[in-house]
């Protein structure tokens, strides 16, 4: 399932290519996802033009939740024609939590693929994103699964997000958030540089993954662990509850640069792509094209490089 980046898409940075040893293909062999079994099919896709560049297999879609309220917020799809996993990558249910907005929106304007879906919600929180503050009223994370006639916007907010999220009935869902306290080993509470689950035994794939993610650490502060800490009242918890899906909460410490803390998102959510459809292994080699039959390739890729044109301003930790 290729999921390609294209240089027009990155001006001005490196290009990144791949190839496994001795031959410019890697080959796909699905594995069961933890709790499933076999992913159902995707509907298909509805007739959109595709951008400039992406395989001609491709779809897009993009809709609202909330829509006609002062929350709704926008979401985007990328859609292949052949059936495989479906994965939500969210963001923005803190609106302080700068790095994994920035890399949602980076992934969902660049990602190409040709089966399977993945869906971007960039914004969870959208006023709270636009007064970049935590939360206007009340934490969002902390009143699911809502109620639509609750007075304050963010149970009503949480209520549309679980139905929306009934709709679209993912495989998998990976939230990004940040931390301002680094992962110490003892206390639970400190999230930075984790990856969040809430159910025993910890899935298979979250081991997998962090091996994978942790190849590209450019530092032992990068580096992602494990965190076991269910939330009953946040939102991938009542995912989970609600809809079977596998559900994943990544943390990034904000102790690091922002440029740094949008990389480990994006090397988290690449090393997922990986690990939901088993690529054989591949090497980088500059200057050379990329032709790759694998589940995402990086066609000047330029992945852990900061989003081009964006400047953010951290907020007070």
């Amino acid at each position: 399932m290729p999921l390609l980046f294209h240089p027009s898409s990155r001006p001005g940075f490196a290009v990144a290519t791949f190839a496994v040893a001795g031959v410019l293909a890697a080959f796909i062999v699905k594995r069961e996802l933890t709790p499933h079994t076999q992913p159902a099919a995707l509907p298909a896709a509805a007739p959109n033009t595709p951008q400039a560049n992406a395989p001609p297999t491709e779809a897009r879609s993009s809709g609202i939740v909330a829509p006609g309220t002062e929350y709704a917020t926008p979401w985007r799809a990328v859609l292949g024609t052949e059936s495989g996993p479906h994965v939500v990558v969210e963001a923005g249910l803190h609106g302080d939590e700068i790095a994994g907005i920035l890399a949602v929106d980076d992934l969902s304007n660049r990602l190409h693929l040709s089966s399977g879906q993945v869906t971007f919600l960039p914004r969870m929180n959208r006023p709270a994103c636009d007064a970049g503050t935590r939360s206007i009223n009340t934490d969002l994370n902390l009143v699911f699964p809502g109620d639509f006639h609750a007075p304050d916007y963010e149970h009503q907010l949480s209520a549309h997000l679980m139905r929306w999220m009934g709709e679209q009935r993912p495989d998998v869902v990976i939230t990004l958030h940040e931390s301002r306290y680094l992962y110490d080993g003892k206390n639970p509470k400190t999230f930075g540089q984790t990856v969040v689950y809430g159910v025993q035994p910890m899935p298979d794939i979250v081991s997998r993954v962090l091996d994978h993610a942790n190849r590209t650490a450019q530092e032992p502060r990068e580096r992602f662990r494990s965190n076991y800490f269910p939330i009953a009242t946040s939102s991938t918890e009542q995912f989970v509850a609600a809809y079977g899906t596998l559900g994943l909460c990544l943390e990034t410490w904000r102790g690091l640069a922002l440029e740094a803390r949008v990389r480990r998102q994006e090397d988290f959510v690449f090393a997922l792509f990986d690990e939901l459809y088993q690529l054989s292994v591949i090497t980088p080699r500059k200057g050379v094209p990329l032709a790759t039959s694998g589940t995402w390739s990086a066609l000047g890729l330029g992945r852990g490089c900061f989003p081009c044109g964006r400047t953010a301003t951290r907020s007070p930790s």
